[in-house]
Order: structure tokens, then C-alpha cells, then sequence
């Protein structure tokens, strides 16, 4: 596994040099890799694709894969795919581990990818869709055209005459995110439609361990699950991040993917949860300010509902690859302690959390609960929150003195205000200073 061209190897990124080469080592989409051998193996090889998926799943890699079966010199290949060895499989290979159109040599007039973001003009495509007229030297013509719901309805229509009947030893390779944008016709006249899809956290685990295994790195599982899910499963994200783990801290353990992302420990999260769930403010409160004092806190939001996913699958009987059998039974503990409708809440109110205010929604959560009902900020509601502050606020600054917390209704309805309005509690801490509801 791994790009083995000596000469570029030690500048190649992760996601360069472990880009796949053979469909044995693309990893995922085992049910669209089956339908393109069978394709490859039929009399008839199909001269019209269309992959479609979201960004970063794989489309790109596999066309560049299905190129280089066809341009595979090795007549007697059979069912075991390209050969590998001969000029024309090299040839893909190099392009595939560096991306440079340039290393195709004597091939670069059989493959070329088309950006149709960039392209996206009748004038543009009809100039690739004449090259393709030209019969090639020899072999296969292959054009990769990328995000081709970005042509424009005249271009489709001219991809659409082309491809309902393609000229001899000509393929064309549809690739978009969007298939719902394209023509029905064209997409009707493609013969083999297939809908990528991102790995699982397993199979993206079992590419990194292979590859911190070829780089004689240090590793645990915890630590590449962190990695997987943080790169939501796209595989290029993920070797990219790897890489930056293992340049900055050496090895990709836990504890050294957590310093480099930013990400809180499950430690913490768990005193998190339980706070809330048991309604422990004080608890939920100076865990909170401590958390915030240390990490963005949309790096935080990002990992309680990472978390909180989590949690729905081990509660439901599902195994998280890189967690222990300790860990599993503390993730069902924890959410054996919310009803079917607090999860739900609670995953809702994460999702809905943006902006500027993720602070103070945050600290809303403890007080409101996990309520459907909105419940109003009141005296009663609100006073433990200020307490907790101005404790905090007292223990800051080491005052020898003890502050006692006194106000009038007018007071606690304008804090109760302020509070509402979206200002921070610094802020408002502030602004409480000037009153008689801080009296030492």
C-alpha cells in the first residue's frame, strides 16, 4: 500500500501518496465495485457513466481507477483487472499519487479532466466534446467531467447528443453532487449510474491504522476514531489530518489528536451530560467556564453532539468501533438516564445552536431543561445562574471579603432582561457592578 516512486514519495501528502491505485485497495463501496467489474467484464464496456455522491466520497478516485482498466495494454488482464505494469498503468498511477495531467507522458492525450465549474459554457464543453471526435492514436479517449451539473443547459444538451451515441473507444465519466440538477435525458442515456457513497467509521479506522502501520507511527484506536469522525468520513480530510497529528505530536494516540484538534476529552463530557441530566447547575456551570476558558467553543458544540450521536448508537445497541468495553457500558449508563424525548430535545437544541450566542444557549440548556414546552426567565429561574457568577466572579479575584447576593424586584427583572437579550455574562456581570445588587 502507499505510492513507491522513491524520488517524489518524501514530498507526496498522506492523501497523495495513499490514494488507491486498484479497486482491491479503494476502501468502501463494496456493491459499486462488484457492478464495475461485472461492467468491465461484459462484452459490450459501457461508454457512459454517471457517479454521483457528496463531495469528498470517492467519485473522482474510482473514474480515475475505471481509466486506467481501460487504458491497460495487457490484453490477457482478464477478470484480475489492469495489469499494473504495463507503460499505460504506470502512466494513470503517476497521475493518480500526484495529480499532475503532465505525468500521463505519452497518455495525455487518452485522459483528461474536465472541471465543468470552470467550464461551464457551451463554447468550453463543445471544444472537449470535438476533441473526442478524434479518434485517438491508440487506445481509449476517456474524459472525466467533474461537477457536471455546473454545465449549462445548452452544454448538457450538447453532452446529450455525444453520449446517446458516443464515438468508437470513447468513455465518458459524469461526475456530480448533484444528479437532480442535470438533464433527465442525459442522465437516462448514461449506462452505468452508480451512487458513491463516504466509507464507514470502520473502514476509514482500518485505512488509518494501515497507514500509521506503513509509517511506523504510533497509534490507538481511540485516537483515529477522533480523527474519522472529525473529517466526517471523507477520506482525504482524514489522511490530511492525520498527517498534521503525526507532524505536530509524533503519533496519533488519544490524548495527542486531542491536543492538536482542540477537542475536549470524554472525561469532561460525561461530568457534562450528567450535570445536565441531574439538573446540577453549579456543577453544569463552573464546568462550563472552565471548558470555555480553554477551547473555541464551536470546537466545543462540535464535540457534544458528536458525543451525543454517539450515545443514540451505543444506547440502541450498536458497537462504536474505538471504544472500549468500559467506555460502551459508561455511554449507556449515561443515556439510560434521558427519556426518548430528552435525546431528542437535546440533539434539536445542539443542532440549532450558531452564531454568536453559542454561550449563552448553552448555559440555557441547564436552566430551561430539556423541556419541549419553552418555559419563561424568571426571578426564580435566574438567580442561580447570577449567584454562580458572582461566586465566581468573588473567587477570581480573591477577595477577602464575601459578597452577598441582594436585589430588588426592579433589579432582577432588568438582569433578567439583559440576560434574555443575548449579552454575555461577563457583560453582564459588568454591568451589575454599578448596582446595589453586588454589596460587600
Amino acid at each position: 500500500m502507499g505510492y513507491n516512486n522513491d524520488s517524489d514519495e518524501r514530498e507526496l501528502q498522506y492523501s497523495q501518496k495513499y490514494r488507491p491505485s486498484t479497486f482491491m485497495e479503494y476502501i468502501g463501496n463494496q456493491r459499486v465495485k462488484e457492478r464495475v467489474h461485472a461492467a468491465l467484464n461484459s462484452k459490450a464496456k459501457p461508454q457512459v457513466m454517471l457517479f454521483s455522491g457528496a463531495s469528498g466520497c470517492g467519485k473522482t478516485t474510482i473514474a480515475r481507477l475505471i481509466a486506467k482498466e481501460y487504458l491497460c495494454e495487457d490484453e490477457n488482464k482478464g477478470e484480475i483487472g489492469a495489469c499494473g505494469v504495463c507503460p499505460a498503468c504506470k502512466a494513470v498511477d503517476e497521475y493518480i499519487h500526484t495529480g499532475n495531467l503532465d505525468n500521463l507522458g505519452e497518455y495525455y492525450e487518452n485522459l483528461k479532466e474536465i472541471d465543468v465549474a470552470d467550464q461551464s459554457g457551451k463554447s468550453a464543453i463543445d471544444s472537449v466534446l470535438q476533441d473526442a471526435e478524434i479518434p485517438a492514436y491508440s487506445g481509449w479517449k476517456i474524459y472525466i467531467f467533474d461537477e457536471c451539473h455546473r454545465a449549462s443547459p445548452q452544454a448538457q444538451t450538447r453532452m446529450l447528443k455525444i453520449a446517446e451515441e458516443p464515438p468508437e473507444n470513447v468513455l465518458f465519466i459524469f461526475c456530480t453532487t448533484n444528479p437532480e440538477e442535470m438533464l433527465d435525458t442525459l442522465v437516462n442515456r448514461c449506462q452505468l449510474k452508480l451512487e458513491i457513497k463516504k466509507p464507514t467509521v470502520k473502514e476509514l479506522t482500518g485505512l488509518l491504522v494501515r497507514v500509521c502501520k506503513e509509517e511506523n507511527k504510533d497509534y490507538d484506536l481511540k485516537g483515529l476514531s477522533v480523527i474519522a469522525g472529525r473529517s466526517n468520513l471523507t477520506i482525504r480530510d482524514a489522511l490530511h489530518n492525520l498527517q498534521s497529528v503525526i507532524t505536530e505530536r509524533g503519533s496519533a494516540k488519544y490524548e495527542d489528536v486531542l491536543y492538536v484538534f482542540e477537542e475536549v476529552s470524554d472525561k469532561v463530557l460525561f461530568k457534562f451530560f450528567n450535570y445536565l441530566i441531574n439538573k446540577d447547575i453549579m456543577g453544569y456551570i463552573t464546568l462550563f467556564y472552565e471548558v470555555k476558558s480553554k477551547m473555541d467553543l464551536k470546537s466545543f458544540l462540535t464535540s457534544l453532539t458528536d458525543f451525543v450521536v454517539r450515545g443514540i448508537y451505543v444506547l440502541n445497541g450498536i458497537d462504536i468501533d474505538g471504544l472500549t468495553d468500559t467506555e460502551l457500558k459508561n455511554y449507556r449508563n449515561l443515556f439510560s438516564k434521558f427519556t426518548v424525548e430528552q435525546i431528542g430535545t437535546l440533539l434539536t437544541k445542539l443542532h440549532e445552536i450558531k452564531g454568536t450566542d453559542i454561550e449563552t444557549k448553552l448555559l440555557l440548556l441547564v436552566y430551561l431543561g430539556l423541556s419541549d414546552e419553552p418555559k419563561a426567565l424568571t426571578q426564580e429561574n435566574i438567580v442561580p445562574v447570577v449567584e454562580s457568577e458572582v461566586s465566581k466572579e468573588a473567587g477570581a479575584n480573591t477577595r477577602n471579603t464575601q459578597e452577598k447576593f441582594t436585589s430588588t424586584p426592579e433589579q432582577m427583572a432588568q438582569a433578567v432582561d439583559t440576560y434574555s437579550s443575548g449579552v454575555s455574562f461577563s457583560d453582564m456581570m459588568k454591568n451589575l457592578q454599578g448596582t446595589s445588587m453586588l454589596r460587600k
